[in-house]
């Protein structure tokens, strides 16, 4: 006789999750697993906004990592209207980056995956079982959460992250105090590694993954201009239209992306195994488990993860080191003049905007006055 078990709500995952059971009499004959999420229409919130709008909105797809969204969305404003951006702004940039790995690594560790590891029901149940161990991931948690909160003005939706720069860069006293929490937690994550590697899955290996992740070396880390895979394959970013197939699926209102017609992993597992360039003792971390992570299956993205926790917390201390010894102040605003082939739209100057609708216009080819209308997000022409 055949039945179906519903496991709902499924918790400790990002939306609404469920696993079916199918059986057949006492055998189980299939099982799947559903994550539904709420569909969000960011691409028709931007349409008809200020590109100074687009990085606040955008990084409101999600509060944890809101950071990265929003470097991302500026990163393309930046590309779009022909803004450079100083050494000093991109330090800052790849110091919160770091900080959000940091802090949504340990959520993710300690919070979401080791309840299940200890055979525990969830974060309650853990602090009783394994108190110390807890208390560990949240000391790294909250050391992400100061470096965001410190570099990007509030714990999410940063507010200092602007084109062209910073609003206002971290002043001395804050790096010292981002420095003393990092070196505190530094032995905190290389106990982490330790305890990750202390835990295997009985189960038979999974289909290899088929990794893509930013070409390391041709940028900082996390930043960059061109995509690789693991089959070798490489492609600029400007080129994602041609390279990414995005498919709708009726089990989630978030659609699933393939590349050149594959699923790909990314993350932490990912970017080590395509060459992530390491801080030295996370390289060091990273040879002592190399068996465990070259090619391994997404279950080994924990273990990545414990490894890039402690790159995350070295390069910070880095990046902080550099701008406490070259001084940096705060810097003017860069002038934005937009490209002179960009095609935009135009909204009426800010003193006039109320009560207006924004009209459509091209860009001459000798490129917008400063002094003229902003440019909008949307369709052209």
């Amino acid at each position: 006789m055949s039945s179906v078990i519903d496991i709902r709500p499924l918790t400790r995952v990002e939306g609404h999750g469920r696993v079916s059971v199918f059986l057949d009499g006492k055998r189980v004959e299939g099982v799947r697993l559903t994550l539904t999420e709420s569909p969000r229409l960011f691409e028709a919130l931007l349409v008809g906004k200020g590109f100074e709008e687009v990085p606040a909105i955008i990084c409101r797809i999600c509060s944890l990592c809101s950071s990265v969204h929003r470097i991302t969305s500026l990163m393309a404003v930046e590309k779009a209207l022909g803004i450079g951006v100083t050494e000093q702004a991109q330090l800052h940039r790849e110091l919160i980056l770091n900080g959000g790995h940091i802090q949504s690594h340990a959520l993710h560790l300690f919070c979401l995956v080791l309840p299940d590891l200890f055979g525990v029901c969830g974060f309650t149940d853990l602090a009783e079982k394994a108190p110390e161990e807890l208390k560990r991931g949240l000391r790294i948690k909250a050391a992400g959460n100061l470096i965001q909160e410190t570099v990007g003005g509030r714990l999410i939706h940063p507010v200092t992250l602007i084109p062209g720069g910073m609003g206002k860069p971290v002043g001395r006293e804050g790096l010292l105090k981002l420095k003393e929490a990092l070196e505190a937690i530094l032995p905190d994550a290389a106990n982490a590694l330790e305890l990750f590697s202390t835990f295997t899955s009985p189960c038979s290996a999974l289909s290899p993954s088929s990794f893509m992740a930013v070409e390391p070396g041709s940028a900082p880390p996390l930043f960059g201009e061109r995509l690789i895979t693991g089959d070798g394959e490489g492609f600029s970013v400007d080129d994602y239209r041609s390279a990414f197939r995005e498919e709708v699926s009726p089990d989630t209102h978030a659609k699933k992306s393939l590349v050149n017609g594959k699923s790909v992993t990314v993350g932490a597992l990912a970017r080590l195994n395509l060459g992530m360039e390491l801080a030295p003792r996370a390289a060091a971390a990273f040879e002592r488990c190399r068996d465990r992570i070259v090619g391994a299956d997404i279950r080994a993205n924990n273990l990545a993860q414990s490894v890039e926790l402690i790159h995350a917390v070295e390069r910070s201390l880095e990046i902080i080191d550099i701008l406490l010894d070259r001084g940096f102040e705060r810097e003017k605003p860069e002038k934005i003049c937009p490209h002179p082939q960009l095609q935009l739209r135009w909204s009426r100057p800010l003193h006039c905007r109320r009560r207006h609708y924004p009209h459509r216009h091209q860009s001459s080819p000798h490129g917008a006055q400063p002094s003229g209308p902003r440019p909008v997000a949307g369709r052209s022409g």
